[in-house]
């Protein structure tokens, strides 16, 4: 934990004040709300439909090594209910995925990538 630490800064912080709760199916302007637990329990994606964009934040990590997995469960709080968020994301039609955290965005063919990593992901459990 002492790395993570030096890494990322403590973890223990104040949680954040919500002005206005948000659920899934919701919009912001032309961006959808998609509840997708799995780094916290209150954690979204939201799905830019015309533009065929997933914001996804911390869904998924897209690694050079493994490709997209699901972050360490220090990061995630439920492993299980993340790699169901990521399943259920997968039924969307997009082909940009945004994820917090990387070097590389998805900018063709995500749905698919996700696709194929979902196996690889589930296998786990």
């Amino acid at each position: 934990m002492e790395d993570v630490i030096k890494k990322f800064g403590r973890l223990d912080v104040e949680p954040m004040q919500v002005d206005h709760p948000l659920n899934d199916g919701d919009r912001i302007k032309s961006l959808k709300v998609v509840h997708t637990p799995s780094h916290t329990p209150g954690h979204m994606s939201l799905y830019y439909e015309e533009e065929r964009t997933l914001f996804g934040a911390d869904i998924l990590w897209n690694t050079e090594e493994s490709g997209l997995v699901i972050p360490p469960s220090y990061f995630t709080s439920d492993t299980v209910t993340a790699a169901v968020s990521i399943e259920r994301v997968s039924k969307l039609h997009f082909d940009n995925l945004l994820l917090a955290h990387q070097t590389r965005p998805i900018l063709e063919n995500a749905k698919e990538i996700i696709e194929k990593a979902i196996g690889r992901i589930l296998s786990r459990f």
